[in-house]
């Protein structure tokens, strides 16, 4: 509601200075209306039914927003779907009919979303944005790094151990909506205690535990609850809160294996060539790991057991030199295919400086701009 008084009074001339100063609503609301271009970034499949909770009165709304100011809009780059809902679909084309350029991080998504029909938008499939970017951090800086967080040895000049990641999930995000949710996340938690177990007893590593969410959503205290379940807690180390994403990717792009429950954790790997297991709870993982050449390697977290997950890790391993070299020759494909998320941003700006924001335009603008990857 109060979205919707501020854009009222904004769309009937009224700035209401002092209320922005204070406020962060009314602010964001100018910004959007004095904005040239808006660009929404969402991440996940926030379009589509599986975050349908906040999807129309948080991303949707958005989007409806800045086409009531009347900007060009493009979304950048997230995963899509699915749409089964026929009431919400109706909503969803209508709004997403008005933007003028889609960027989709996965084959997968552009499957889904062609059940909506969208005839005005520009549409590209991608790959995700932190392709785009490597990890710019000095090697002996993330050596101290790890030292400091007792991950290698003070005096170690070289790997003494192997290093295995992991990054587990709770059940808000892999039993989403299932009745028996609290049951399998306890048989969840014994699992990754387990692959704990067996990773450090045979491959003799150390195992680092990495937590992708900090705050009210933090994935600490699962950890530590997985850690308690585990009989080698003085081979396991939790990398702290208090490194930026630069040293958090560069450390886990130090592991020899990845454990990844979280997408980016599998993200991060996979742009470190380092031979990853997926344990999946969207549709998001299974897309990356396969553009990546990595689907044999993916689970659903829904039939996961401890069996399985062993099976998977062992495969890795065995075929470990293989599969860092088949990444070093995907990754730098994925990484081409993320900057066209940027490149369709600049299209756009192109396409707006010109004053003229035909569909036919923008790719025009793309076309010539995408030359430059070849």
């Amino acid at each position: 509601p109060l979205i919707v008084f501020f854009v009222l009074l904004r769309l009937l001339g009224f700035r209401l200075n002092f209320l922005c100063k204070k406020f962060y609503l009314p602010r964001a609301i100018d910004r959007i209306a004095c904005a040239d271009i808006v660009v929404s970034c969402p991440g996940g499949p926030y379009f589509g039914d599986i975050y349908k909770s906040h999807e129309l009165g948080e991303h949707v709304l958005h989007l409806f927003v800045a086409k009531l100011f009347r900007k060009p809009v493009m979304i950048y780059g997230p995963s899509a779907g699915p749409f089964r809902i026929t009431w919400r679909n109706a909503i969803r084309r209508y709004i997403l009919n008005k933007v003028e350029i889609i960027t989709l991080r996965d084959p997968i998504s552009r499957e889904y979303i062609k059940d909506l029909r969208l005839t005005k938008p520009l549409i590209e499939v991608t790959s995700d944005s932190a392709f785009q970017e490597t990890v710019n951090v000095d090697r002996d800086v993330l050596v101290e790094v790890m030292k400091t967080e007792g991950i290698i040895g003070k005096n170690e000049s070289s790997r003494e151990r192997p290093l295995v990641g992991l990054t587990p999930t709770g059940p808000r995000w892999n039993f989403q909506g299932m009745q028996d949710s609290n049951r399998r996340q306890k048989e969840y938690i014994e699992i990754m205690a387990g692959i704990t177990d067996y990773v450090i007893k045979e491959l003799n590593a150390t195992v680092v535990f990495f937590s992708q969410l900090y705050g009210r959503s933090s994935d600490i205290p699962l950890i530590e609850e997985i850690i308690d379940k585990t009989h080698s807690k003085d081979s396991i180390r939790i990398l702290s809160n208090k490194h930026d994403s630069q040293i958090h990717q560069g450390v886990i792009q130090e592991m020899d294996l990845m454990i990844a429950n979280r997408c980016h954790a599998a993200i991060f790997a996979l742009k470190g060539h380092v031979p990853t297991v997926c344990i999946a709870y969207e549709h998001k993982s299974v897309a990356v790991m396969t553009e990546a050449g990595m689907r044999d390697y993916v689970i659903d977290v829904k039939k996961l057991d401890y069996k399985t997950l062993v099976g998977k890790v062992d495969e890795v391993w065995q075929d470990h030199n293989q599969i860092k070299q088949q990444l070093t020759e995907n990754i730098e494909k994925l990484r081409k295919q993320s900057r066209v998320n940027s490149i369709m941003t600049k299209a756009l700006v192109d396409a707006v400086t010109e004053g003229n924001l035909q569909k036919d335009n923008i790719r025009d603008h793309a076309q010539r701009l995408l030359a430059t990857l070849q």
